[in-house]
């Protein structure tokens, strides 16, 4: 046996028919049923007629007579039987029916579709295919087919068909059925149905949709109600917090989920399907007659505002939740509210007033003139933003209350006295700058979140804050007046403190506590060493402006030092155990002559040393950090020279930019990604350059002193940056270099194709080393190309002629006239090739080209853009973007290649003329082209291709697909393959449990109802078929049975 289980309106049953259709053949007794619920008392009959029902269709006799239970067992018992049950929602269904594999024949499928995933595991049916919904491209294309008859819109509906996929949330019932309804209409009618489906639900899917709903007793249903409203995209630990204990959490999502309502991810979020929620709001409005404040919920501004003046909420509204920027009512000058407002509202447990745009002006904010009489005490979440009060009102109890955030309130105190704060998780008062004193804590033994930052007025903080045992995160950053802590804290759950911007607190605080972070970082704090090892021993995130380390000081636990702008000498003596340092911050810290030994820091990846003027050296121990990915030394201005015994394997990024003093090439690791040297004085350029295999970016523009550069640079596969601005002393390549192959030779010995996909290969490896790049300009040059010598105006005419042979990339460097190395020169931005016949016939072309540029103007940033035309067939290519070269003292030679690929030039190449028009920033005054030899890859390259393309599709698609006969297409709405094998043979007999499927995929598209009675299949693809060459899974979709 075998269930199919998804959603209402998610395609389970159209893939039930089409696997009907499929197997039919195989199947003389056979038989579809769609389970029907009954209403009525008579169990025993219920049970008498669903079984001749089944009997009826599998033996073809209408006169059937049952007079007992058990009449299926015997009748079909050693017969070969294909029995589908749909929409199955009763267990007894099942067990009347096909209550053992035993009763039915060698070789019988039973498929069991149902909505209801625990249904399944009773009747333990252990294999279950779960379909999902599909992928965005693929519900554009199911849109696309209900309402055009093509997988793709017209263009200028291609955006209105996005938005009506989006707002359908990728359901395919919901796709057919707005497709449907959208087809032949105009652009005008599609915007009018668009502001209609974003205010409501379409009516036949609401039918379908609140079918399940129905089914949910009272409880599941107010628990559906809450996640529909609040809930939806919250972890499971949040929503347990809410209800506490009095509601049995776990099982009411285990409900709703396995009745495909919500679908809760493996980190324990919860989603609901946005078509779903909209049903949630549809049935709260006809319940509540269009009375706002008997609804459960509220959200929109206006009727939440009505219900505020009118005070005509009711003790069943539950929650509200009032974003004032997502309304027209922001814009009037005052949004004010009654005192009583809140009166009528007794079950209140949710109260969101929200302002997302904290520059709105405090006047149009909703204000309490008379102040406030009455908050629900069943109030778990309280969330007001810009509260106008400075107090809650006095009758106010917190005995419920989750979550207290109250950001930017005009607060000076929340209330008098000792409050029930059992249920306190979360109290979050940040940026109340008139907030003058926190409650008594004593009570909230279950806080875990206080945030009080830059509540400027506080100059105390209570002690009886040690009763919040349970507290992991404290904020009091910019609480400028904050003088000192309590004494003799013990908060050995804490794990995150935050002091920074505390001006007036001197004194380190006395607190014991696991705390893995202490962020402290713009005041000077004194250190006494007398409870620093006691009370912080499991430190691991330091964070702040010292005067000197703690003679005691024991950082085995320490991931994170931050001290910049360290005043002394040294940091601390001998070797400390750093086996956990990961990141360590020593920038501006100017009086620093040595780094400490770190030869114990070997799980240090990231080291900041920018601004430490007197740093001479690094130690050879900085061999052991073999793990350092980012080294950065900026602006040390001391730095004279690196360890050269030294080859740090993991790094890939090292910034040396504005060491003034350095003089020799960095040599202290060959794995470099990207290497900054600007302005630093360095002279050479050596041969050993070709070792960085990995180098993509070179920066050593200003470079003074630089004279000599290899020309073994361009032997760099991975170069994709390299910039010698301003580098006015280069003259020469180094005479003992070895001879670099001219790019004429690299194009014609290797195939394009692969030289483009190595060049693609390492881009992407780069980019994969950074994604979690905290250098801007890692980001930013990773997505650039070019060789940069401008301004470099001594270099010599073999020096020049070299580069121009040698580089593969955008070049730019001085002169006033296109080399004679091209073939095709003209003044002026444009000019025409004619095409030697031999170039006709082949599969690209590859260019090179050069453009004589005016000096550039301070402001412009040049985009060199190509434009090539065959014969009214464009195409167009830009260099040089963001680049930054607009520094050009003189006239420049800008140089680019290009390619020209297959899907690019016309189907046949038929004439010879092809014409170029080049277009900058400033006057281009000549330009020239040369055409380049291309290699033309061999049948044997071609196929290999297609076979790497098979392999792919076989082994990483998640998308496969079924060929219908005709346009008639079904839909997996799935995005992973059914991984089942249908055995299909007239073997042995088999048990539920000897049933596999190997792969039942089905194509992207929902059919109509008139569509799905009979669905013809194509003959099964075998599995050594060779695909044709233009065969992919979104263009010729396939079914494969096993």
């Amino acid at each position: 046996m075998v269930g199919i289980w998804g959603q209402s309106g998610i395609g389970k049953s159209t893939i039930g028919r089409a696997l009907f259709s499929q197997l039919s053949s195989q199947f003389p007794r056979r038989a579809f049923l769609t389970y029907k619920s009954t209403s009525g008392s008579d169990v025993s009959g219920m049970k008498l007629s669903w079984e001749k029902e089944l009997l009826s269709e599998i033996l073809g006799q209408k006169d059937i007579k049952i007079e007992h239970f058990g009449v299926v067992e015997q009748r079909l018992n050693h017969k070969k039987v294909l029995i589908l049950l749909d929409d199955v929602d009763n267990l007894e269904f099942l067990k009347t029916l096909v209550g053992k594999a035993e009763w039915f024949g060698s070789g019988s499928r039973i498929i069991v579709i149902t909505q209801d995933r625990q249904l399944l595991n009773a009747h333990e049916i252990d294999l279950v295919y779960e379909v999902k919904l599909p992928s965005q491209g693929l519900a554009l294309k199911m849109i696309c087919r209900s309402a055009f008859g093509k997988d793709s819109p017209p263009d200028d509906f291609r955006d209105l068909a996005a938005k009506v996929a989006k707002l359908a949330g990728n359901l395919p019932l919901g796709l057919s059925v707005l497709g449907s309804s959208l087809k032949r209409r105009s652009k005008e009618e599609w915007m009018e149905m668009l502001a209609e489906l974003q205010n409501g639900l379409n009516r036949d899917i609401m039918k379908t949709l609140r079918v399940s709903y129905v089914r949910l007793d009272p409880k599941d249903q107010d628990i559906f109600h809450y996640i529909a409203w609040l809930f939806n995209g919250w972890k499971v630990k949040s929503i347990k917090d809410f209800f506490g204990d009095g509601v049995n959490v776990n099982i009411r999502l285990k409900t709703l989920h396995d009745k495909s309502l919500i679908r809760i991810t493996p980190n324990d979020t919860i989603e609901m399907h946005n078509l779903l929620q909209k049903l949630a709001t549809e049935i709260d409005r006809e319940e509540s007659n269009g009375n706002p404040g008997k609804r459960r919920f509220l959200e929109n501004a206006e009727e939440i505002l009505d219900v505020f003046t009118d005070n005509t909420g009711t003790e069943k509204l539950l929650g509200i939740h009032f974003n004032a920027s997502s309304d027209s009512q922001i814009h009037k000058p005052f949004i004010s509210i009654d005192e009583n407002s809140f009166q009528g509202m007794l079950n209140l447990q949710f109260l969101n007033i929200q302002y997302r745009s904290w520059w709105q002006p405090r006047e149009t904010r909703m204000r309490l003139p008379n102040g406030l009489v009455y908050l629900p005490r069943k109030l778990k979440w309280l969330w007001w933003d810009n509260y106008p009060l400075k107090r809650l009102p006095s009758n106010f109890k917190a005995e419920y209350l989750v979550e207290l955030k109250m950001v930017n309130s005009d607060l000076e105190k929340l209330w008098d006295g000792t409050q029930l704060l059992g249920s306190l998780k979360e109290m979050i008062l940040s940026g109340s700058k008139y907030l003058k004193e926190i409650p008594d804590l004593s009570l909230a033994i279950n806080l875990e979140e206080l945030n009080l930052a830059l509540c400027e007025s506080l100059v105390t903080f209570p002690s009886s804050i040690q009763n919040a045992i349970k507290l992991i995160f404290l904020d009091m950053s910019d609480c400028k007046k904050l003088e000192s802590f309590p004494t003799g804290l013990n908060l050995e759950s804490l794990k995150y403190l935050d002091l920074t911007g505390c001006l007036n607190l001197r004194n380190f605080p006395a607190i014991k506590m696991g705390c893995p972070y202490f962020l402290q970082d713009r005041n000077e704090i004194v250190v006494e060493d007398c409870f620093w090892n006691k009370n912080l021993s499991g430190l691991d995130y330091l964070d702040c402006l010292m005067r000197c380390m703690p003679c005691e000081f024991r950082p085995e636990y320490l991931t994170f030092l931050d001290v910049i702008g360290y005043k002394h000498e040294k940091l601390w003596e001998g070797i400390q155990s750093l086996g956990s340092l990961e990141e360590m911050d020593l920038s501006e810290s100017e009086n620093l002559t040595e780094i400490p030994d770190l030869s114990k820091a070997t799980n240090l990846k990231r080291l900041y040393l920018s601004g430490c003027k007197s740093l001479v050296t690094l130690p050879s121990t900085i061999g052991n950090l073999q793990n350092l990915r980012r080294l950065y030394m900026k602006r040390c201005t001391g730095l004279e020279v690196l360890p050269t015994d030294v080859n740090l394997s993991s790094l890939d990024m090292l910034d040396l930019s504005g060491c003034s003093s350095l003089r020799t090439f960095p040599l202290i690791s060959t794995n470099i990604v990207c290497l900054y040297l600007e302005n630093t004085a360095i002279e050479e350029v050596p041969c050993c350059i070709e070792d960085f295999w990995r180098l993509t970016v070179v920066l050593m523009y200003c470079c003074q002193r630089l004279k000599n550069i290899s020309p073994n640079i361009f032997r760099l596969t991975s170069l994709m940056v390299a910039d010698f601005t301003d580098c006015r002393g280069v003259i020469k390549a180094l005479s003992d270099a070895t001879v670099v192959a001219t790019m004429e030779d690299h194009v014609s010995c290797v195939p394009l194709s692969e030289n483009i996909e190595y060049t693609c290969q390492r881009f992407w490896d780069a980019v994969y080393l950074y994604d979690d790049a905290d250098d801007y300009r890692i980001v930013r040059y990773l997505d650039m190309e070019y060789f940069s010598f401008r301004n470099c105006f001594k270099l010599e005419r073999d020096a020049r002629e070299l580069i121009l042979r040698s580089c593969f990339k955008p070049v730019a460097l001085p002169g006033g006239e296109i080399p004679k190395y091209f073939t095709y020169r003209a003044s002026g931005d444009s000019l025409t090739v004619t095409l030697p016949q031999s170039s006709l016939s082949q599969e690209s072309l590859l260019f090179k080209a050069c453009v004589v540029v005016e000096p550039l103007s301070l402001g412009f940033s040049p985009s060199l853009k190509v434009k090539v035309s065959f014969n009214g067939t464009q195409y167009q290519k830009s260099f040089f973007e963001d680049a930054q070269l607009q520094f050009c003292k003189t006239d420049h030679l800008f140089f680019c290649s290009f390619n020209i690929s297959p899907e690019d030039l016309p189907s046949k190449l038929t004439f010879k003329d092809v014409e170029f028009q080049f277009c900058c920033s400033n006057r281009i005054k000549e330009c020239g082209v040369r055409l380049l030899y291309v290699y033309q890859e061999t049948e044997h390259n071609q196929q290999t291709t297609r076979s790497k393309k098979r392999m792919r599709m076989t082994s990483g698609t998640s998308e496969e697909y079924i060929n219908l006969a005709g346009d008639q297409i079904v839909a997996d709405t799935g995005l992973a393959a059914l991984n089942l094998e249908l055995s299909l043979g007239q073997g042995e007999a088999s048990s539920s449990t000897s049933l596999e499927w190997e792969a039942l995929c089905v194509d992207d598209y929902m059919i109509t109802e008139e569509q799905d009675e009979d669905i013809p299949f194509l003959d099964p693809v075998s599995d050594d078929e060779e695909l044709s060459e233009n065969q992919s899974p979104l263009n010729s979709p396939t079914l494969r049975l096993f």
